[in-house]
């Protein structure tokens, strides 16, 4: 056994059980080759590496940490230890939620895939159960290569059931290998209707058609939602940055004013400047400090928004957070460069 290897399993054997048999559910829901320990211990060392990546970060950014706090009035103060143990700390919980995040995503697209190509699957079984086939037969021509997750599962039941299994014991194992409440439920009436000697072939094709219809009325509850879909991403991409920018560019002008005003008198200031004879109390890099902070948030909640609209779960919609948080950045800059040069004219 290499040496990184039996480091890892050295480490994987250190950790809880229950652990481990919630980890080896997972892996095995997202189609992967290792163990739920050895998934555990790799992400525990790269989420360590993630630690020690953010503790470098904040141990060279604590000042401007700092300053950036101070208009806040916040008393708290990133000195280098802290900002090691903060940042540490941080980076290790963006690693394991990144990490853990990947698997969960791999497990759901798994499950997409495997859902949308279960009707035609059903039908071609049917269609081998009436060509005279057993069930067992059926399922086993049936494995295509466009069937993907689905045919590797089925070929790998229909492997072990040459053996001493029976093939309904081992094609319920197919429903704990695929996070899939469709194919749970298809497994569990296919094989009552065996048991109970139904028309196999007729009960398939009659599942078949209803999972179809299922997945065309999801597809129309998807298309009647994509405008609160769009409607949010223009706020997020277009409305929210325009009007951060538009603060920005305010607070800087009220500066400039204020500084070329300076030598005006007091009386003078209060008469002819108004409300802009008083000293601000936030600066325009301050402001926009907070302006990215709002924007990434905003990413944030738009994504989950969007998770739930679209597919019914808001972790899916986190994967487009990023990329919102990209393009409003982007619409930040760009408003603000617009607006410097119209108010500079």
């Amino acid at each position: 056994m290499p040496r990184e290897n039996a480091l890892l399993y050295r480490l994987s054997r250190t950790l809880p059980q229950s652990l481990r048999d919630k980890a080896n559910i997972y892996v095995r829901e997202a189609g992967l080759e290792e163990d739920g320990a050895t998934w555990l211990a790799n992400t525990i060392i790269l989420s360590i590496l993630f630690a020690i990546a953010g503790a470098g970060v904040l141990y060279f950014s604590h000042e401007f940490l700092n300053e950036w706090m101070t208009p806040l009035g916040i008393g708290f103060a990133f000195t280098r230890e802290t900002s090691i143990s903060v940042g540490a700390i941080l980076g290790f919980l963006v690693g394991l939620a990144f990490l853990t995040l990947s698997l969960y995503y791999r497990i759901e697209s798994r499950r997409k895939k495997v859902e949308d190509v279960l009707p035609d699957f059903l039908l071609l079984v049917a269609g081998n159960i009436r060509a005279g086939m057993t069930s067992f037969s059926a399922f086993k021509s049936s494995t295509r290569p466009e069937f993907g997750a689905l045919s590797d599962e089925i070929r790998t039941v229909t492997t072990r059931a040459l053996g001493t299994e029976s093939f309904g014991n081992v094609l319920s194992g197919v429903s704990a290998r695929i996070k899939s409440k469709s194919l749970s439920e298809t497994v569990r009436f296919f094989l009552q209707a065996v048991r109970s000697g139904g028309k196999i072939a007729q009960i398939l094709e009659s599942t078949s058609a209803d999972l179809r219809r299922t997945q065309d009325l999801k597809k129309e509850l998807v298309s009647n939602t994509k405008t609160y879909v769009i409607f949010v991403g223009f706020v997020m991409v277009i409305a929210t940055p325009l009007l951060m920018a538009v603060s920005v560019e305010f607070v800087s002008l009220i500066t400039r004013i204020q500084t070329q005003n300076a030598f005006l008198t007091e009386s003078a200031a209060s008469t002819s400047a108004g409300f802009l004879g008083g000293k601000l109390s936030i600066s325009p890099s301050f402001l926009e400090s907070i302006a990215y902070v709002l924007l990434f948030g905003n990413a944030l909640l738009a994504g989950i928004f969007m998770g739930v609209i679209g597919e019914g779960k808001p972790l899916l919609g986190l994967r487009y957070s990023p990329l919102l948080f990209i393009v409003s950045i982007i619409a930040f800059g760009v408003s603000r460069t617009v607006l410097a040069g119209m108010l500079s004219t």
